[in-house]
């Protein structure tokens, strides 16, 4: 009885070129879409007065919570909290349950248009929401 044992083959150097392009292309990628929140809680952390100039630099010069204290001693900061977590857990759960039964029905029963049902969903989904709102 005898072991063998395989070895992997090291890349080639112009799959190793292709290789890096992706890796850039993707590190671009990933940057462009990390950027708005990154741009956000910066925003979010810098002094009104930094806000408002007309220099926007990619780091605050000074980081302050002064925002959210204001924001949280508003008069109706916690009702609107409050009133947004309702509609929040409301709509979610409801959406589940919704979700759920209708899974259920499509993948149990049999039943005139099923196919066409599910080849509907599945376009929807394939589109963005901001498409489906120009007529």
């Amino acid at each position: 009885m005898s072991s063998s044992t395989q070895t992997t083959q090291a890349l080639r150097p112009d799959r190793k070129k292709s290789r890096l392009h992706l890796d850039i292309v993707g590190l671009g990628i990933a940057l462009v879409m990390v950027f708005p929140v990154y741009w956000l809680i910066i925003s979010a952390l810098r002094p009104n007065r930094e806000i408002r100039s007309y220099d926007q630099t990619l780091w605050p010069t000074s980081i302050t919570f002064d925002n959210f204290v204001r924001a949280t001693e508003q008069p109706n900061f916690g009702t609107a909290i409050q009133s947004s977590l309702i509609v929040a857990v409301t709509a979610v759960v409801g959406g589940m349950i919704i979700a759920t039964l209708a899974a259920l029905a499509i993948g149990r029963f049999r039943f005139f248009g099923r196919k066409a049902l599910v080849l509907i969903m599945i376009l929807v989904q394939m589109l963005p929401p901001t498409a489906m709102l120009i007529p």
